[in-house]
C-alpha cells in the first residue's frame, strides 16, 4: 500500500465559499461568534469568509449595501493569496458623519469571480 499527499491541489469541482460571517473583531482564522445586530456607534464592521480549494490569485467581490436607503456602500475585491484554502476579511469603517451607523438593515454581496456556478452570498445585518 502507498500512502502520498499533494500540497496546493486545487479541484474546481470542490470549490467553495464557506464560514461566513459578520463581527466587530475578528481573529486571523476569521470572525468566532457572528454578530448580525450592531449598535449605531459601532466601530468598523468586517465580513470573514474561508474560501476552499480555490487557485491562487482567485478573486472575490465583497458588495456592501444599505438595503434601507437602497444605497451600494462599496465594493472591494479581494484575491486569494495561495492555493487551497485563504481566510478573508472585508470591513466598512464606521461613517464619520454626526450619529454614526444610520439605523436599518445591510446586506454584503459575495461573489466568487469567473466561477457562474457559485451562488452569490447574501450576508445580512442590522443596525440599530
Amino acid at each position: 500500500m502507498s500512502l502520498f499527499a499533494v500540497a496546493g491541489c486545487t479541484n474546481s469541482a470542490d470549490l467553495a465559499l464557506v464560514d461566513v460571517k459578520t463581527c466587530l473583531a475578528p481573529s486571523q482564522s476569521g470572525c468566532g461568534a457572528e454578530q448580525v445586530v450592531f449598535g449605531r456607534d459601532a466601530g468598523e464592521i468586517f465580513v470573514t469568509a474561508v474560501l476552499n480549494n480555490a487557485p491562487s490569485d482567485t478573486k472575490v467581490d465583497f458588495a456592501w449595501k444599505f438595503v434601507d436607503g437602497r444605497q451600494d456602500i462599496d465594493t472591494v475585491t479581494l484575491t486569494a493569496d495561495r492555493a487551497g484554502a485563504s481566510n478573508l476579511q472585508a470591513s466598512l469603517p464606521k461613517p464619520t458623519f454626526e450619529g454614526g451607523w444610520p439605523a436599518g438593515d445591510y446586506e454584503v454581496q459575495i461573489k466568487v469571480q469567473n466561477h457562474p456556478e457559485l451562488p452569490l452570498i447574501r450576508k445580512t445585518f442590522s443596525v440599530q
